[in-house]
């Protein structure tokens, strides 16, 4: 059976193309010549992008559009010509088992956490948000990353719900946080359990929630006992109950709080925290989630933060792990809807860096005739590109987008601005 994907480069098309690749059938697809995140994901899988204007996809079996590409012309082609088709989402409420499935929701750390729950549960299967996607023949649990835009994740019916946080999103979308809020309420409907951070637990009704977090009331409970730069050293309790002391990679409290909901999440499905550890410490950043690199001595961070509160995790992960060095924000927006929204709040996180620089939005029909210079104040600066910025071997570089920094990283291995 042949599967096309339209929008093949997308970060849950990736996914899912290597899922169906994995599960035996052929792929291919296409997309937009401009290079993104995912293009390596799928060359390595030896699978063939094609352009957009070609027309190979009347000759597969099933075809999956990209959220972006689902338009009324489109449709109505493949109609005329009898195809079968899904959206993204509607194929994954298709496709899945769901009785194994557990989806992984929230504003933030979806795709940290679907991460980190594959890593210790090595006999699972997963589709995260950064375009990797693996199915194992085995598998015992499928943890799905289900995104709450424009209420896509409502086409699932999970086992399992974990939550990472619900902090008000998507303002383009949702008129107001309750009707943000409600998105999630919804989705729950559809799950047997819950999981939600105890600071959340009021904003969601269910009469199966297990709550987890720091405090003593939370079902699970994390207790730091002490941090290095590398690790972090905790043990966990359920209700008053140790299960275990353990150590995880210190990349801040927001990640221990990720760790401790993957264990949650273990421990009610084996009964047990063999290899959890040893398991945790392999962990590997997903790609632009926090991804530190070298280039020409320059110390330089990858980071997929948009929202603002990302952004404050960022720089708390940069005092950890550069406690010497100057911290350096590079920010590109992607939505004037986020930042008019939020604007208050992004000039006060963008304020604690050393210094920070404020690219342009991308050009498309939502940022038309608008741009990012609204949020610069004091030490936060508009540039047009990197070009203006004297890189410096005395600080760090955190570069936060959803969008990709090829351009800007190819300027610097070149050697382009360097002191």
């Amino acid at each position: 059976m042949q599967f096309y994907f339209i929008g093949i480069k997308g970060s849950g098309m990736a996914s899912l193309a290597s899922i169906i690749q994995d599960d035996g059938f052929e792929v291919t697809g296409s997309d937009i010549e401009k290079e993104l995140l995912t293009d390596n994901i799928l060359k390595k899988r030896n699978i063939h992008i094609h352009s957009l204007d070609d027309e190979s996809y009347l000759n597969s079996d099933v075809i999956i559009i990209g959220h972006n590409f689902y338009k009324e012309k489109l449709l109505e082609k493949l109609d005329l010509y009898d195809k079968l088709y899904f959206e993204y989402n509607e194929f994954i409420g298709f496709y899945l088992n769901f009785k194994k499935t557990i989806s992984i929701c929230g504003s933030h750390g979806k795709t940290t956490l679907v991460n980190i729950l594959s890593t210790i549960d090595t006999n699972s299967s997963f589709l995260r948000g950064d375009g990797e996607g693996f199915r194992n023949k085995n598998e015992s649990l499928f943890y799905l990353e289900s995104c709450e835009y424009k209420e896509h994740f409502l086409k699932y019916k999970p086992k399992e719900i974990i939550i990472t946080n619900i902090d008000y999103d998507h303002t383009d979308y949702y008129k107001c946080e309750m009707d943000y809020i409600n998105a999630f309420q919804k989705f729950v409907k559809n799950s047997s359990k819950i999981y939600i951070p105890y600071q959340d637990k009021d904003k969601i009704v269910h009469n199966n929630k297990i709550t987890y977090g720091m405090k003593k009331e939370a079902i699970y409970r994390m207790r730091i006992l002490r941090k290095t730069k590398s690790f972090i050293y905790f043990e966990v309790y359920y209700k008053d109950v140790k299960l275990g002391r353990l150590k995880c990679l210190n990349y801040g409290n927001n990640y221990a709080l990720l760790v401790l909901a993957s264990i949650a999440c273990y421990y009610e499905n084996y009964h047990n925290l063999n290899n959890v550890e040893e398991n945790l410490l392999r962990y590997l950043p997903s790609h632009q989630r926090f991804e530190e690199y070298k280039i020409k001595g320059i110390n330089i961070v990858l980071d997929y933060a948009h929202h603002y509160a990302q952004i404050n995790n960022n720089l708390d992960i940069l005092k950890i792990r550069y406690p010497l060095k100057k911290r350096v924000a590079i920010f590109r927006p992607d939505r004037i809807s986020r930042l008019i929204s939020f604007k208050n709040e992004y000039i006060n996180v963008l304020s604690k860096f050393d210094e920070a620089y404020v690219l342009p939005l991308p050009n498309n029909k939502e940022n038309e005739g608008n741009d990012a210079n609204m949020i610069c104040f004091n030490n936060i600066k508009y540039i047009n590109d990197i070009s203006n910025i004297k890189f410096e071997k005395n600080k760090v570089y955190s570069f936060m987008s959803s969008k990709p920094f090829f351009n800007e990283l190819s300027k610097i291995k070149k050697g382009k601005n360097l002191s």
